[in-house]
């Protein structure tokens, strides 16, 4: 009697395992901790969380699914998981249920993928002398009823200010960015956005090692890929690469991608959804006036400050309604400024001089110093140089040599360091009134740009919107 009682209870905890381990519906609270979703370092900010593997192994990838762009923004502020102490206020994660500890995959495990890593491409040695044009996500497997070889993908955005200057580093197929920068091996597609075309695809080589490690050739591919800000640019052009190859069912959802190529079929792509609000500066931050660049796949925009539904379903995911975004006016400044400074990506590396001039040896001792100091702080030494000082009739003279790609990496760090930056771009850029009203513009709307940019907007359009295609 107790061996079959024995019997029993192991079949039953075996049964228990398979049906937890075949379970493909999802429903629970979680907690959002730390800034990401637009609050402050310390907010604990409570969503559902809702998934069915269905969504990505049997339902058409070619049709909006606003509970899984929803489901898609949860797992993209769990990317940025930081410090594990809430005290120090650094926290960025997402806490399933009354866990104590926390691991970067725990939220996929939960899901029931398994083997979750957490990959950065900048720490492998191949690319330890390139480490800005980086890409860091989160892969994990999952089995679903013997059918699907089930993967999620999520592309960690912006962290490091390399990885902030990789997103002002368009690149151009010219003998001047060849010359300023070097050769560029990795750059395929010389039509994408130069930085992410390389991020992109180093992130490739790792996806498709660990494909090729868990797939089977009796299993489809099916594959939820997602990202938020450079994240999502990446998140875009792999989509795009993913959509095109038959071996794949791929679902992209992106929140607040960057433009990414001039590829005249960009547009082309039904299974990439790219959801942003049209005032963020980062959806349009190069708006040139002769050179379009674009998203690969379908943009799902709108003006969240003209839409009462979105702002309230906002207030409630926060618990107050701070929404924040360019105004379209300023948008409409910058983008107007920057068309006029430059034309295409080519202008960006053509090279401008001013020269300045003073009375004294020693003021322009004094004024070079600052000058190669604020070249050196704002990691512009490709871009922008300055000479010794030349003397000529009682004069002293320093040149200043300079592209717009210095200004670009100017607005990132000031994006990053704030009034610091900022005062190094007006002193060493002052005779460009283009470029330093650009920088002003940036300055005086950091926390529209910041906040605005958060993934509260994108989540909140999730669930305020069906889109139809």
């Amino acid at each position: 009697m107790i061996f079959k009682r024995l019997m029993a209870l192991i079949f039953s905890l075996i049964m228990f395992i398979n049906c937890a381990a075949g379970k493909t519906e999802y429903n629970f609270p979680v907690t959002v901790q730390g800034a990401i979703f637009g609050g402050s370092a310390d907010d604990e900010i409570p969503l559902n969380l809702k998934f069915d593997t269905g969504w990505i192994t049997k339902a058409d990838n070619c049709t909006y699914n606003g509970n899984l762009a929803a489901f898609s923004a949860i797992l993209c502020a769990d990317s940025y998981f930081r410090a594990k102490d809430i005290s120090k206020g650094t926290v960025n994660r997402v806490l399933a249920g009354e866990e104590e500890s926390y691991s970067s995959a725990a939220l996929l495990e939960k899901l029931g993928y398994t083997d979750v890593r957490f990959i950065e491409t900048y720490k492998q040695k191949q690319y330890a002398a390139d480490t800005n044009d980086s890409a860091t996500f989160l892969i994990g497997y999952k089995n679903v009823d013997e059918e699907f070889d089930s993967y999620i993908i999520v592309m960690r955005g912006c962290f490091s200010i390399g990885e902030r200057l990789s997103a002002f580093d368009l690149g151009c197929d010219s003998e001047s960015y060849t010359a300023l920068t070097g050769e560029h091996g990795e750059w395929i597609n010389r039509n994408r956005f130069k930085s992410y075309d390389i991020a992109a695809e180093r992130a490739k080589e790792f996806i498709g090692a660990y494909m090729e490690e868990h797939g089977s050739e009796n299993r489809e591919d099916a594959v939820l890929l997602t990202g938020h800000s450079r994240g999502a640019s990446l998140a875009g052009i792999i989509g795009a690469d993913f959509e095109n190859d038959e071996t794949i069912k791929s679902y992209t959802y992106t929140f607040n991608s960057t433009p990414v190529t001039t590829d005249s079929d960009a547009k082309k792509y039904k299974t990439v959804f790219n959801l942003f609000d049209e005032n963020d500066y980062y959806i349009n931050p190069f708006p040139f006036a002769d050179e379009h660049f674009m998203r690969y796949g379908r943009d799902i925009s709108i003006n969240i400050s003209k839409c009462g539904t979105i702002r309230k379903k906002i207030s409630s995911v926060k618990g107050r309604d701070d929404y924040a975004c360019l105004s379209p006016s300023v948008k409409k400044e910058y983008d107007s400024i920057f068309a006029e400074r430059f034309s295409g990506r080519a202008s960006l590396y053509e090279m401008k001089s001013a020269a300045e001039t003073y009375n004294s040896y020693e003021e322009a001792s004094a004024r070079l110093e600052e000058l190669k100091a604020f070249i050196s702080g704002l990691a512009v030494s490709d871009f922008c140089k300055v000479s010794d000082i030349s003397e000529s009739s009682g004069k002293y003279e320093i040149d200043i040599s300079y592209c717009g790609t210095a200004l670009l990496f100017g607005f990132a760090q000031i994006q990053a360091y704030g009034s610091p930056a900022f005062d190094a771009v007006m002193s060493l850029f002052k005779d460009d009134a283009a470029g330093c009203r650009m920088a002003e513009i940036i300055f005086e709307n950091l926390v529209q740009i910041s906040v605005g940019h958060l993934l509260a907007n994108g989540y909140a359009m999730s669930k305020s919107i069906l889109f139809k295609f």
